[in-house]
């Protein structure tokens, strides 16, 4: 299946950025990767900015809904937290380059340009860790650093899988314990 246009550009911006960062990846070594005239970047996205901001946010989009896919309102904050880092380390370990993607924006100034609408998500699962401090099911942390907490050990996590070449569930099992293990009260 040939892939369109802003596909092949949003892929070899992800690769490009992983490698070289931000400043050192410019629109025309981005087009030349696509394999695309860099005024058809242009096409697509109106400026660098614009287009970081729209892969961080679609990715971003993509792993929340990875995240979520088997969580229900009757879980319990355990089983919320287990599941979603327990989805969220088969996620990276299946889009290596866009979870490194994630995290590399989360840490640049560039974490600006997530929508009102990634923002409110991470609002939602700080109220949900906020409530857990509250219960005492969670350590009486700030919600800002359990989250830190959380997708530290999730991105650590990949990276140790993908480094050794793994997707060993059992493993996953004890790195998910160890996580919850990490907040619990």
């Amino acid at each position: 299946m040939k892939k369109d246009k802003r596909s092949m550009i949003v892929e070899a911006a992800v690769k490009l950025f992983v490698k070289h960062g931000f400043d050192k990846t410019s629109t025309a070594n981005i087009s030349r990767k696509a394999g695309v005239a860099t005024g058809t970047l242009f096409v697509h996205f109106k400026s660098k900015e614009e287009l970081i901001g729209s892969i961080y946010n679609e990715t971003k989009r993509d792993m929340l809904e990875s995240i979520r896919h088997d969580i229900s309102d009757r879980d319990t904050l355990e089983q919320i937290i287990r599941k979603s880092c327990r989805n969220g380390i088969f996620w990276g370990l299946e889009n290596y380059d866009k979870i490194r993607f994630v995290f590399q924006v989360k840490s640049s100034p560039y974490v600006s340009l997530a929508s009102r609408e990634m923002q409110k998500e991470d609002r939602h699962y700080r109220k949900l860790l906020r409530s857990g401090s509250r219960q005492k099911i969670l350590k009486k942390l700030p919600p800002d650093y359990i989250m830190d907490v959380l997708t530290s050990h999730v991105s650590a996590s990949v990276d140790y899988l993908v480094s050794n070449k793994s997707k060993d569930h059992k493993l996953v099992d004890l790195f998910v314990d160890s996580i919850w293990d990490s907040i619990r009260y």
